[in-house]
C-alpha cells in the first residue's frame, strides 16, 4: 500500500523549470532546463526506475534504573502514565526543566530542530530544550553526562546501552493510556500505524542482539526512527547514451541486476577505453547488500550473532574479484575518496558513467557537463526469484535515564518532545533540508513536500528514488560491536578485491579478536 502510495505521488508530480549554477569553484553558467523522464525497464519481475535530474542550484542547504555513582543513589517515585497528569504540578527551576538533546547534524539545522523545540515550547512554556552538535565525540560524552536524549546509530546505542545501563524502553511512554494537560500520552493506533513499517520495527529489543543483557526483553522499545537514507544508482546517461547503452527506441537502459549493470560497464570501457565505469562509495554497504539478495544475513539470533562469514557467502563477494581486475570497478577505498567525483570526472577522462552512493548525498553529483540519472539499486535474479533488498541506515532517537530528582518528569517531557521530531510537518521540512527520508507515511501528503518532490532537483530526485524501494528496505540487527565487525567486513572486502581467498577474508574478520 505504501509503496503505491509512493508511486502515486510520484505519477502525479509536475515538471519544473529550474535556474541553476555550477560549483562554487567554477564561473556561474546559464543552464538549459532538461526535461525529466522516468523510464522502467522490466525484467520478467524486475522493475527499476531511472529519473533524469535537470542541472540545478541545490539549496543550502519498562525503564532501565542506572547504575549508582554515589552511596545515597535518589530515590524516585515513578509517575503512573496512566493517569491524568498535569505540568502545573511538576517541581524544579529552570535548570531542571531543560532537557539536554545531543545531536551530530551541525550548526546548518539549528534552525529546523528550533522549529520542534518551539513547538514544545508552546504546549510546555515552563519547560526548555537545550541541545549540542557534539561532532565525533558526543557518543562517549553521553557516558557521564546527564542527557535526556540523543541520536546515535543503532551500532553506537547498542554499545551505549550495554556499558551504561541507562537506555530508557520507550514503550513505556508510546502506550500509555494517561493524558497529559489533558492530551494523550501514547500514540494511537492511526499513530503507529502512519510510520514506514521497517523504520519503526528497527527500535524493538529483538533487533538488538543481547539486549536481555542490560534490561530488555522481546517487545521493548529502546529507539524511534528519525530520518533515513539509503544507497541508490546515480549514471551519467550522456555518455551512456555515446556507448551505445539503449533501448530500441533508443533511450537509455537501467540495469535491474547486478549482471546488467557489469554488463553495461563492459560497454562502456569497450567504448571508453580509459575509464572506470563503476565506483562504489561503500564497500561494506555492497557487501551486505549482495550478501542479503543471495539469501545470506549479517548477523544471527544466537551467539556469537556474527553470519556473514556462512558457507557460500565468500562465492557471493568473489565475483566481484574479476570486474576489480579488469578495471570494471573502483570502491572508496581503492579509489582515495568518494566516487562521485569519479563520475563527475567522465568516462572519456578516466572516470566513470555509474556510482553507488547514498540517496543524501545527491547534491554532490552537481555537474553541468552532463544529463545525470538517479535509479534504484540493481537486485539479483536467483532461481527465477528477483532480489532487490537494500539497506537503510539513519539515526534513531533514544532516551536516557538521568540522576537528577526530577528524572521521571524529564523523562515524560522527553518523550513529548520526541512526538515533536515525529511530527509529519517538521519530519517534511527537516527531510527537504537534508535530502534524507522522513519516517511518517503521511509527510508525503503533505503539500509543500509533494512539491519539494516534484522540484525534481538532484537531491529530492535522489529521496523520491530512495523511498520507491521502500518496499526492499531491511537493517541488519546489531549486537556488541557490531560497528567493529562492519569494518572489518569492509577491510574483507578490499582484500577480495586483491585477490585473496574470500572464505579467508570473511573467516578472519568474523573472528579477529574483539576488544571488551
Amino acid at each position: 500500500m505504501r509503496k503505491r502510495l509512493f508511486e502515486g505521488l510520484v505519477a502525479t508530480l509536475a515538471i519544473a523549470s529550474l535556474a541553476s549554477c555550477g560549483d562554487a569553484t567554477t564561473t556561474t553558467k546559464t543552464k538549459e532546463t532538461t526535461t525529466i523522464e522516468t523510464t522502467t525497464e522490466t525484467k520478467e519481475t524486475t522493475t527499476a526506475t531511472t529519473t533524469e535530474v535537470p542541472t540545478t542550484t541545490m539549496p543550502e542547504t519498562t525503564t532501565v534504573a542506572p547504575t549508582p555513582t554515589t552511596t545515597n543513589p535518589v530515590v524516585v517515585e515513578p509517575l503512573d502514565l496512566s493517569l491524568d497528569l498535569s505540568t502545573d504540578s511538576f517541581k524544579g527551576d529552570k535548570d531542571d526543566k531543560t532537557i539536554h538533546f545531543y545531536h551530530n547534524y551541525g550548526d546548518r539545522y539549528t534552525e529546523i530542530i528550533d522549529q520542534a523545540k518551539e513547538a514544545f515550547k508552546e504546549k510546555y512554556p515552563s519547560w526548555d530544550i537545550e541541545y549540542e552538535f557534539k561532532g565525533d565525540s558526543f557518543v562517549s560524552d553521553i557516558m557521564d553526562s546527564k542527557v535526556d536524549l540523543a541520536l546515535l546509530y543503532r551500532d553506537d546505542l547498542f554499545n551505549i546501552a550495554y556499558d551504561s545501563k541507562r537506555v530508557v524502553n520507550i514503550n513505556d511512554y508510546l502506550n500509555a493510556k494517561g493524558t497529559l494537560n489533558n492530551n494523550p500520552i501514547g500514540y494511537s493506533s492511526e499513530d503507529i500505524l502512519d510510520f514506514v513499517p521497517a523504520y519503526f520495527n528497527e527500535g524493538l529489543a529483538e533487533n538488538f542482539l543481547g539486549s536481555d543483557e542490560f534490561g530488555f526483553k522481546d517487545g521493548d522499545r529502546l529507539s524511534m526512527p528519525f530520518v533515513k537514507s539509503s544507497d541508490v544508482l546515480f549514471m551519467n546517461l550522456t555518455a551512456l547514451k555515446e556507448a551505445g547503452y539503449v533501448d530500441e527506441s533508443g533511450k537509455v537502459k537501467t540495469p535491474t541486476t547486478w549482471d546488467e549493470l557489469f554488463e553495461a560497464c563492459s560497454i562502456v570501457q569497450n567504448y571508453y577505453p580509459y575509464s572506470t565505469p563503476l565506483g562504489i562509495d561503500s564497500e561494506s554497504n555492497l557487501a551486505l547488500n549482495l550478501l542479503k539478495q543471495n539469501g545470506f544475513d549479517f548477523s544471527k539470533d544466537e551467539a556469537p550473532y556474527v553470519a556473514f562469514n556462512a558457507t557460500g557467502a565468500a562465492e557471493v563477494l568473489e565475483k566481484l574479484q574479476p570486474y576489480y581486475d579488469n578495471y570494471l570497478l573502483a570502491t572508496m577505498s581503492t579509489y582515495g575518496g568518494y566516487t562521485s567525483s569519479l563520475l563527475k570526472k567522465t568516462p572519456e577522462k578516466g572516470g566513470a558513467c555509474f556510482v553507488i552512493g547514498s540517496s543524501s548525498g545527491a547534491s554532490y553529483y552537481e555537474t553541468e557537463d552532463f544529463t545525470l540519472g538517479i535509479s534504484t539499486l540493481p537486485g539479483t535474479m536467483k532461481n527465477g526469484n528477483y532480489n532487490r533488498s537494500t539497506l537503510y541506515t539513519g539515526y534513531e532517537l533514544v532516551m536516557f535515564q538521568t540522576e537528577l530528582q526530577n528524572s521521571e518528569e524529564r523523562k515524560l517531557m522527553t518523550w513529548e518532545f520526541i512526538k515533536c521530531l515525529e511530527d509529519s510537518g517538521f519530519q517534511g521540512t527537516f527531510s527537504m533540508e537534508s535530502g534524507l527520508n522522513p519516517t511518517k507515511v503521511s509527510t508525503y501528503l503533505i503539500p509543500e513536500y509533494a512539491q519539494y518532490l516534484s522540484s525534481m532537483t538532484y537531491q529530492s530526485t535522489a529521496a523520491m528514488i530512495s523511498s520507491l524501494m521502500v518496499d526492499d528496505f531491511y537493517f541488519t540487527k546489531t549486537f556488541k560491536n557490531a560497528s567493529i565487525y562492519k569494518a572489518q567486513l569492509k577491510e574483507a572486502v578490499i582484500h577480495i578485491l586483491n585477490g585473496e581467498n574470500g572464505k579467508d577474508a570473511l573467516d578472519r574478520a568474523a573472528t579477529i579478536e574483539i576488544p571488551v
